[in-house]
């Protein structure tokens, strides 16, 4: 996009996309394909299904036959942020990337923030605007990242891309924080007043509005 693209001759960072589920056979199948789709192809994906008692098993093992990129494990239900950290846990890229079951990736996403990172390995953290679509259609205009503003407002979406090693020196997502918000509550600890973060002006991840779910009850972050 624009020369922000990662050169095809080289060896990039592998990037482990860690997709939670419960009881999205509905949606699961558009949030895979948008992974599929990705331009920058150094990737896994790491699908937890968090006790799922609908078709999302079939519709996701059938990936796994399509792509060896796709992994796939099977939990107990036990929350989101259960589901991330046993699949991050199960996972083995430089950098990690959150999506939720029923969201979608815009096919450059990796690409461009890839592209950054690597032309600024200072980086922390790399988030996108947001294209809401489902019940509810328009942008979301995210603000620019201020950590003391983080403290009191969330900024950053779930679905940002970030360094491994940074999540190895937390606990975690909480997995206490069943009904919400656990995302931005792991990002206060994640980062911090030094951390570099990146906001990028396109609006790369869509995020999915339905008339009733936990991120109407409770925003997600973003």
């Amino acid at each position: 996009m624009n020369g922000n693209s990662v050169a095809e001759d080289q060896e990039n960072p592998l990037v482990s996309i860690i997709v939670p589920c419960f009881n999205q056979a509905s949606f699961i199948g558009e949030a895979l394909d948008s992974v599929l789709s990705q331009s920058y192809v150094d990737w896994q994906c790491v699908v937890i299904d968090d006790g799922s008692t609908d078709e999302t098993e079939t519709i996701v093992r059938s990936y796994l036959s399509r792509d060896d990129r796709f992994v796939y494990l099977k939990k107990a239900n036990g929350g989101v942020a259960s589901a991330r950290n046993l699949g991050i846990k199960n996972s083995s890229g430089e950098f990690i990337l959150p999506l939720d079951g029923d969201d979608k990736l815009h096919k450059d996403y990796l690409r461009t923030a890839m592209s950054y990172f690597a032309a600024h390995p200072e980086t922390d953290l790399v988030y996108t605007q947001v294209k809401l679509f489902g019940a509810t259609r328009g942008l979301n205009r995210l603000p620019a990242y201020d950590y003391q503003r983080l403290l009191f407002d969330n900024m950053i979406v779930s679905t940002s891309v970030y360094r491994r090693a940074r999540y190895d020196k937390t606990s975690g997502y909480a997995e206490n924080m069943r009904a919400g918000l656990e995302d931005w509550e792991f990002y206060i600890r994640l980062l911090g007043p030094e951390a570099k973060v990146h906001r990028i002006d396109t609006p790369l991840f869509f995020y999915r509005i339905k008339k009733q779910s936990r991120s109407t009850e409770v925003s997600k972050g973003g």
